[in-house]
């Protein structure tokens, strides 16, 4: 070979170098570009389960529609159980101040907690958006007297109050012996429903098996009378982590929960925003946490049994389920987070992919927990999730990555840290630690998560975006 021919051979490696170092630059999921503590404002307090969503809101000084994240949380006086209430906190990500918005409850209402929240694509050219929040109230101080609670927001600039708008699940005439738990809410954007909005929650006791409950809004303001669209096979069913999604391209509703006792991920399918619904399509999920094994690490220092997270993947045509599990012969305080897809027509599941701490130098050491999970139009996701390291202590870490629609690993992605220094779950409340959130929009993902300050004995919101 020629002196020009190895000159040539060798500029082209260089090049081709040069191009897939670029190509892992743009393709990497980066650390967050912007980061506030979104809950600050009314501290000391501890936080638990977390929701959030990114919404265009006319914005007056710049004359634009920028993304406002809003993220409720559940709040604790410091170091007590109890009187517990929701928040929810908004500000831009691009900079300038968060605000605390206080819920107007209903004149019984006592406690609030289980936040969800969902925006409507219902567009106008200066209030694009009404957001729905939903949560559970208590409406009495005897047992079994609590409901679901839903509330709505105008998302513009100078119109930051919620309006408390419908009770579902309880009758304050009449003593009930149910109690409702763990709502979800989705509201759809294909053309046919665009607008309507759908919640589903838990109704569980009186010596009754329990059963998922059913409501349906069509952007009226009213929301129908709730009924069951699922019932456990026997009172010794424990369902847990229900959610709701709804299919932007045909509109059809797909519920998924997990069913602890019998240790099965469940999905059933609506093409009637909710009149009828599809058998139901089960798989097993070995080592789900529950009740009464839900410490993840620490040796008990973070109890947070196995939820379900979700989302429709446009670009996959499939249902994204995240959730953790105890890592098979991981040993007593081991656990990690795997994902899975749903699919439909054939109503089938993929296998299991473990998505936490795939680059940690002693996996075995990790426990990882409380999976979040929103993907692109690509059909690439995001999965966020907390990490523990067991030579630690009490201490962890927020962390996410990016992978493929079924849950494998991306080339050249890693985990990403989304906050230091390391927190501590000593300023958990009972050392529970459930939920949080990851959303995107217009190639951006957003996380909310929990992060602590022990010297200040108190817990945040933590936003980011990447």
């Amino acid at each position: 070979m020629t002196r020009s021919a190895i000159r040539v051979s060798t500029l082209v490696a260089v090049a081709l170098v040069t191009m897939l170092v670029a190509t892992r630059g743009v393709a990497q999921l980066q650390p967050p570009a912007y980061a506030a503590n979104a809950s600050q404002a009314d501290s000391p307090h501890r936080i638990n389960e977390v929701s959030m969503i990114a919404v265009p809101t006319f914005d007056y000084p710049s004359r634009t529609l920028i993304d406002y994240v809003y993220a409720a949380y559940m709040r604790y006086p410091t170091a007590t159980d109890s009187p517990y209430s929701i928040k929810v906190a908004s500000g831009k990500m691009a900079g300038g101040g968060w605000t605390q918005s206080t819920l107007p409850l209903p004149y019984w209402a006592d406690n609030a907690g289980d936040p969800v929240l969902a925006s409507n694509p219902t567009s106008f050219e200066y209030a694009p958006n009404r957001m729905y929040l939903a949560g559970r109230t208590w409406v009495g101080s005897t047992p079994h007297t609590d409901q679901i609670s839903v509330w709505t927001l105008h998302a513009d600039y100078y119109l930051p109050q919620w309006t408390f708008q419908a009770g579902l699940g309880f009758d304050p005439g009449v003593f009930d012996t149910h109690d409702v738990d763990k709502p979800a809410i989705a509201v759809s954007t294909y053309a046919g429903t665009r607008g309507h909005a759908y919640l589903i929650y838990l109704r569980v006791g009186g010596g009754e098996a329990s059963t998922i409950q059913f409501s349906r809004n069509t952007f009226n303001d009213t929301w129908d009378s709730p009924h069951a669209v699922y019932t456990a096979p026997s009172t010794s069913d424990a369902l847990q982590g229900i959610r709701l999604d709804v299919d932007p391209g045909t509109g059809l509703l797909y519920l998924s929960f997990l069913n602890w006792t019998a240790g099965t991920v469940n999905v059933r399918v609506s093409s009637d925003e909710g009149t009828t619904w599809s058998p139901l399509y089960t798989t097993p999920a070995a080592g789900l946490l529950t009740n009464n094994n839900g410490f993840v690490s620490c040796s008990g220092c973070i109890f947070s049994p196995s939820f379900l997270m979700s989302t429709f993947n446009g670009g996959a045509n499939s249902l994204a389920l995240v959730y953790h599990r105890r890592r098979p012969g991981g040993g007593a305080f081991n656990s990690e987070v795997v994902m899975r897809q749903f699919y439909l027509p054939a109503g089938c599941f993929s296998p299991e992919v473990r998505v936490s701490g795939l680059n940690a130098e002693q996996p075995s050491l990790h426990d990882q927990w409380q999976g979040a999970v929103a993907c692109a139009n690509d059909g690439t996701c995001v999965v966020s999730y907390y990490d523990h390291l067991a030579t630690e202590g009490t201490i962890y870490r927020l962390y996410d990555r990016r992978v493929n629609n079924d849950g494998t690993p991306l080339r050249f992605e890693n985990d990403v840290l989304l906050h230091s220094p390391a927190s501590n779950a000593g300023s958990f409340v009972s050392n529970r630690m459930e939920y949080h959130d990851v959303f995107q929009r217009n190639s951006v993902w957003y996380t909310v998560g929990v992060i602590s300050t022990p010297s200040e004995n108190t817990s945040d919101v933590w936003v980011t975006s990447q």
